[in-house]
C-alpha cells in the first residue's frame, strides 16, 4: 500500500511539473489580408512561441462584420512549414475579419488577434503578371545517395499578391560553372517541398528555384548547397554521411521575407523538450527504485517486531534446578588428604565412628536424631 502511494504521489508530482514546463503554443501575430481573386483572399501569419512542443497545424477562422455571430472555420489541418493560406468562396462585397489559432500536442493557442476588416471587392478579368519575387529555400537535407529533399516558402504578398501556378527547381553540380547543367523540375499547386532524386553519391548540388504563372517566371531564389550520401560498399563498415549542413545564406532584401523567416524558425521543432522530459522520467524511476528495498525492509521489520512481542524468548520460561547428593547408607564416605568429605563438604575427622557417618548427618538436614527429645536443651 505505501509503495503504491508513492507512485501515485510520484505520478502527479510529473503531472504538475510537466504543465509548468510545457504548455499549448502561443497566438500567432495578428494575419494580414490581400486579395487572391474575386472570391477569395490569402490570410498571412507570423507564429509565435510553440509553449515547448513543435507546433503540429495552423487553423483559420473568418467572421462577417453585417451579422453578429461566432467565428466559422475557414481552413484547418495547415503545415506548419506554410504561413499564408487562400481562403476562398467569400461574398462579393461583404466585410469580413479573420483570426488563426496554432496547435502543438498538449492543445490549441488562444485566437490571435482579428485581422483589420477586409472587403471582398468582387474585382474581375484580373490579367495575370509575371511574379517579380521568387520563394525562399527554408531547408534540404541528403535522404539517401541518390535523392535530396528541400522545402520552401513563398509569400503572395512580396509579388503582390500575383496568383501563381507553380515552382521551378534548377540544381547541378556544385563544381560545374556552366548554366546549362541546370536541370529542372516542375511542382504543380501550392506544395511546398520537392524530392530530386536521380542524382549521383557522395556529391555536392547547387540548388535554386523560381516560382511561374502566365506572365512569365519570378526572380531566383537564394542558393542552397546539399551533399548525397555516400554509397556503402559491400563488405567494408558503413561510413558515416557527409555533412548536409548548408553555408548560411544571406535573405532576400524583401523584409518579408526576413520577418517570415524568423517565424518559420520558431514553428520547426526542438530536441530540447525531449531531453528535459526523458531526464525527469529517468530521475522518477530512479527513486522509485531506490525506495523499493527501504519499503520491503521496513515491512520486514515490523513484521519481525510483532512476531517478538506475541512470542517471546525461550529462555525466559527455563527454571533452574537444584541437586543434592545422597550416599547410600553403608558406603564410606571418601577421603582425600585425611579428611572426610560429603555433599562436596570436608568434614573434620572426628565426625562419625568406624569411619561412617549417621543417617541425619549426611544428606538429610532436615531428619532428626535418634533419642532427641524437644524439651531437652
Amino acid at each position: 500500500a505505501e509503495i503504491l502511494c508513492w507512485i501515485q504521489l510520484f505520478d502527479f508530482m510529473f503531472a504538475k511539473m510537466t504543465l509548468l514546463l510545457f504548455a499549448a503554443p502561443e497566438a500567432p501575430d495578428r494575419p494580414t489580408i490581400s486579395m487572391a481573386s474575386e472570391t477569395s483572399v490569402y490570410v498571412t501569419w507570423i507564429p509565435r512561441g510553440n509553449g515547448g512542443f513543435p507546433i503540429q497545424s495552423f487553423r483559420v477562422e473568418y467572421r462577417k462584420l453585417k451579422k453578429l455571430g461566432d467565428w466559422v472555420l475557414a481552413t484547418s489541418n495547415i503545415p506548419p512549414s506554410r504561413l499564408s493560406v487562400e481562403i476562398t468562396g467569400l461574398e462579393k462585397g461583404t466585410s469580413y475579419k479573420f483570426r488563426v489559432r496554432a496547435f502543438n500536442i498538449l492543445g490549441e493557442s488562444e485566437p490571435s488577434a482579428a485581422s483589420r476588416p477586409y472587403m471582398v471587392s468582387g474585382y474581375s478579368n484580373r490579367a495575370y503578371e509575371r511574379p517579380v519575387a521568387g520563394p525562399y529555400i527554408t531547408f534540404t537535407d541528403a535522404i539517401n545517395e541518390t535523392t535530396i529533399m528541400l522545402k520552401w516558402m513563398y509569400i503572395p504578398a512580396s509579388n503582390n499578391n500575383t496568383p501563381i501556378h507553380g515552382f521551378y527547381i534548377y540544381y547541378r553540380p556544385t563544381d560545374s560553372d556552366n548554366d546549362s547543367d541546370y536541370k529542372k523540375d516542375v511542382v504543380k499547386g501550392d506544395r511546398y517541398w520537392h524530392s530530386i532524386s536521380h542524382l549521383q553519391p557522395e556529391t555536392s548540388y547547387d540548388i535554386k528555384m523560381q516560382c511561374f504563372n502566365e506572365g512569365g517566371e519570378s526572380e531566383f531564389s537564394n542558393v542552397m548547397i546539399c551533399e548525397t550520401k555516400a554509397r556503402k560498399s559491400l563488405g567494408l563498415p558503413g561510413r558515416l554521411p557527409p555533412s548536409t549542413v548548408s553555408p548560411q545564406q544571406h535573405q532576400p532584401p524583401n523584409s518579408g521575407h526576413n520577418v517570415l523567416g524568423a517565424g518559420a524558425m520558431v514553428a520547426r521543432s526542438s530536441d530540447l523538450p525531449y531531453l528535459i522530459v526523458g531526464v525527469v522520467l529517468g530521475s522518477i524511476v530512479l527513486i522509485i527504485v531506490a525506495f523499493i528495498p527501504f519499503c520491503l525492509w521496513r515491512a520486514w521489520s515490523k513484521q519481525k517486531q510483532t512476531i517478538d512481542l506475541g512470542f517471546p524468548g525461550a529462555g525466559l520460561l527455563v527454571s533452574s534446578c537444584q541437586y543434592t547428593m545422597v550416599p547410600l547408607q553403608g558406603v564410606s564416605t571418601p577421603q582425600a588428604n585425611g579428611l572426610r568429605y560429603a555433599n562436596g563438604v570436608h568434614l573434620p575427622v572426628h565426625q562419625g565412628a568406624n569411619g561412617h557417618f549417621p543417617p541425619a548427618t549426611i544428606g538429610h538436614p532436615a531428619a532428626k536424631p535418634q533419642g532427641y527429645i524437644p524439651d531437652e536443651v
